[in-house]
């Protein structure tokens, strides 16, 4: 009988140690209450069940306390577990599309179709972005980790789930948590907030009801707005890289054959913001600014080992390019259009550049040409009828460039002026 009683004894306090009562901590506790109160105030008071309540399941799965050395592949994060199939959405990025997803699908549109300028007051929201990667930086975190630390500022979970499993994969728990936790608490932190900074008579405001938006606008935004933050109009643009090929002129040095070189040129970003307006149904106004920095393209070799000499010639000799582009319309009658046009590009080139040939190179390039910002100017008419059209346009281009004879910095440059007129005409018919 005492052997059975000791048996039994030992077993019992195998099993003590394999439970999660036994395995618990503080830690344990704490963010448990914080699972159970999400989810209390998502089901009990309605504030935001979509969100409070995943991420209260999530925190209680998530400290579920278990024996790690035991080996029974019953915790979240012991691979082989029914539950790690949960957390591979988490480690392998699952979670972020299919929630953008989800809310994308949900979200009514309806008051910014009606109003864009509400957009301003989202991209103000991107402040707290840099607000908290300077705190986090402040308190001793290293770049990475601020920088997933503060896109929590953008107000954007998924995001932020995204972002801390590339820079800081370590606190992508506590980011997701705290992400997700504000955003879901905004009408229990915003009412006391709003009662701060405003009279009780502002509160009493009647917002003016938004216009009505159309069937076809709800249906469309989504698609314009899917084919503007897509890569489908920049083919080669936005870091893309090309493996392209070169071909030296080495014909007589190499007995009589060519050298062909293969390499990869990764294009830099193009920044774009324009505007446009209607005076009436006569006039059309349009502006737009762009801005590309050469200096930023990178060459590498087509095994993906970047081209050192290559990348560091256009750092030293390209600069940034900004382009201003100004348009106007106007249509005295509908079928007759009188149009006018401005461009401005600055050099790509800095005052510094040079074409960098070595003392020995077998090249026989003879001339480089550092060309200036160029203007160019359009003015113009056009007649649209039902059958026939016609356009018409006047183009003058201007831009100075300092002409070198050879690559000897010895040697001044000539100053070169390049006046171009052209005039256009586009006649056709419509079938």
């Amino acid at each position: 009988m005492g052997e059975f009683a000791s048996f039994l004894q030992n077993n019992l306090a195998d099993f003590w140690t394999y439970t999660g009562f036994h395995n618990a901590t503080f830690q344990h506790v704490v963010m448990i209450l914080v699972g159970i109160f999400f989810i209390y105030l998502a089901v009990a008071k309605e504030f935001e069940p979509m969100l409070l309540i995943p991420i209260g399941f999530g925190i209680l799965i998530g400290n579920i306390p278990f024996n790690m050395e035991a080996g029974l592949k019953v915790g979240l994060y012991e691979e082989g577990s029914v539950l790690n199939i949960l957390y591979q959405g988490v480690t392998s990025g699952w979670y972020p599309p299919l929630i953008f997803l989800g809310i994308g699908a949900m979200t009514d549109f309806s008051a910014l179709i009606s109003n864009p300028k509400l957009m301003l007051i989202g991209a103000a929201a991107q402040f707290g972005i840099f607000g908290a990667y300077m705190i986090a930086l402040a308190w001793g975190f290293d770049p990475m980790q601020a920088g997933a630390i503060g896109i929590i500022g953008g107000a954007d979970g998924p995001t932020a789930i995204f972002l801390s499993s590339k820079l800081a994969p370590n606190l992508m728990g506590a980011i997701a948590v705290s992400a997700y936790s504000y955003m879901a608490l905004v009408p229990v932190i915003q009412p006391p907030i709003m009662r701060l900074l405003t009279t009780k008579k502002e509160r009493l405001i009647r917002m003016k009801a938004p216009r009505a938006v159309s069937h076809t606008e709800k249906v469309m935004f989504p698609i314009v707005g899917l084919l503007l933050t897509s890569d489908l109009f920049l083919p080669n643009e936005a870091g893309d890289e090309t493996l392209t090929r070169t071909t030296v002129d080495t014909y007589s040095a190499l007995g009589g054959r060519d050298m062909d070189r293969d390499f990869k040129l990764q294009t830099p970003w193009v920044f774009n913001a324009s505007l446009g307006y209607t005076v009436g149904n006569n006039l059309a106004l349009g502006a737009e600014y762009e801005y590309e920095d050469y200096s930023s393209m990178k060459f590498k070799y087509p095994e993906g080992d970047e081209m050192a000499w290559e990348t560091g010639e256009a750092d030293l000799c390209m600069k940034g390019v900004s382009t201003l582009r100004l348009g106007a319309e106007y249509k005295p009658i509908p079928a007759f259009s009188l149009r006018a046009g401005y461009n401005y590009s600055t050099s790509a080139f800095k005052e510094t550049a040079y074409k960098a040939l070595e003392y020995n190179d077998m090249r026989t390039d003879t001339e480089y040409t550092n060309s200036f910002g160029r203007h160019t100017a359009t003015v113009g008419f056009g007649y649209g009828g039902k059958v026939f059209y016609a356009d018409l346009a006047y183009k003058f281009d201007t831009y100075k460039s300092d002409f070198y004879a050879f690559s000897s910095d010895a040697l001044k440059a000539t100053k070169v002026t390049d006046d171009r007129h052209q005039l256009l005409l586009t006649v056709g018919l419509h079938f």
